[in-house]
């Protein structure tokens, strides 16, 4: 990948305006959203979606690359064939106001409707730097060389991500001794139901996961840096006690911290400071447009709605709004459309690999099932061969080893 450069040091190639009659989105972050917002809407709409990132990092995924790093070649996949019509534009955007995006290398792009999806930064390998360069590989083969090498690995952080990180552990080295420290009662999420988080205990101690609960590690500042920005962090064997802050020493090899995240919205602070939450979020009505705006929407982590913050939440989000602009498209001053919302459901749905055969997912409903659903539904690709072959249609790989 020698072509690949940084980004905000050369001065991009916007295509110009087509006039074919169609109202151009501009849609801000090519996540689990922006992606899909882009495809639904790329037929009928002048459409250009701008990601930093040259390549898109199939976040589900990362629990497993960093302990096989051949997938690599699958993780990160090209956005080269995602549109027809529209173009992805690969730049950094400096600011947002209510009629323009302005990149960092002061061009300007105007829209008639604006789909702001710029998520959320967390700590590498679970979300991957802004960099994208032929590094990549032998960063994941370093990895995965010290998982191995490892003889206990501590995870601090019981979220989504640390559990299923642990399992990915587990299902490959089956000696391997694994502590999850979180430093709240329930891991995952403190919103789903007591049968879930009685079977998610039966399995981690049917794994030999020993958990601490209610306590916590405070991070070094490499680690605070490395969320806001992405930056790699390097992951090397040594062994190390760490004293928790109730004075718990855990004797570990390897360190992961799966904790925290930071909301990409300082492109949003100059025009939409008013509408932005105490959490840093952007507020929304049900129909995901922003608080006083017709034509702006914000979806997946950017945005306020309380619920967890999943890539399949993004997905609905993309959709509800890919609805909503034609119906808006069609209202005039004597009728005001009637918009499809987003509801959230009484209860959290989210499913947890653990491993490429085990895990558990809970329905909206409440239902809890195991292993035999997730393993056919998540677990034993992480989707990797739908968003390769249908979602991003089948592009040449980004990296090939």
């Amino acid at each position: 990948m020698s072509d690949i450069q940084n980004i905000s040091s050369r001065r991009y190639t916007i295509k110009p305006r087509k006039e074919n009659g169609k109202k151009n989105v501009v849609i801000v972050g090519g996540g689990y959203g922006g992606f899909a917002a882009a495809k639904q809407l790329d037929k009928d709409y002048n459409v250009t979606l701008i990601e930093r990132k040259k390549a898109f990092y199939h976040n589900i995924a990362a629990v497993r690359v960093p302990l096989d790093h051949t997938l690599v070649e699958r993780a990160f996949i090209s956005y080269d064939n995602l549109l027809k019509n529209g173009y992805v534009l690969h730049a950094n955007v400096r600011e947002i106001s209510s009629t323009l995006v302005t990149l960092d290398d002061d061009q300007t792009i105007a829209f008639d409707y604006l789909i702001i999806a710029t998520g959320t930064n967390n700590i590498t390998p679970f979300k991957y730097c802004v960099d994208v360069d032929d590094n990549v590989p032998s960063y994941f083969k370093s990895m995965s060389d010290s998982i191995k090498q490892a003889s206990s690995i501590l995870i601090v952080g019981g979220g989504a991500v640390g559990v299923e990180f642990a399992g990915e552990i587990r299902d490959k080295y089956k000696e391997k001794k694994i502590t999850i420290l979180n430093a709240s009662q329930h891991l995952i999420n403190d919103k789903l139901t007591s049968k879930f988080y009685k079977r998610l205990d039966t399995l981690l101690e049917k794994n030999k996961i020993q958990v601490i609960v209610n306590d916590r590690l405070t991070a070094p500042d490499s680690i605070n840096v490395s969320i806001r920005s992405g930056t790699l962090q390097t992951y090397n064997v040594e062994r190390k006690v760490y004293i928790t802050e109730k004075g718990v020493e855990i004797e570990s090899d390897l360190i992961f911290y799966c904790i925290g995240n930071t909301v990409n919205n300082q492109t949003l602070t100059t025009h939409f400071s008013n509408v932005i939450d105490q959490q840093g979020r952007i507020k929304v009505n049900k129909s995901l447009q922003v608080e006083g705006y017709s034509n702006i929407f914000a979806i997946g982590d950017v945005n306020n709605v309380p619920e967890l913050k999943t890539s399949f939440n993004a997905g609905f989000h993309a959709s509800v709004v890919a609805k909503n602009i034609p119906l808006i498209e069609k209202s005039n001053d004597f009728k005001t459309p009637k918009l499809n919302e987003h509801n959230v459901a009484a209860q959290a749905m989210i499913g947890i690999s653990f491993g490429k055969s085990d895990g558990l997912l809970q329905m909206p409903n409440g239902w809890v099932f195991g292993a035999f659903l997730m393993k056919m539904l998540k677990s034993k690709d992480l989707f990797l061969s739908r968003f390769n072959n249908k979602e991003f249609n089948s592009p040449k790989p980004f990296f090939k080893l």
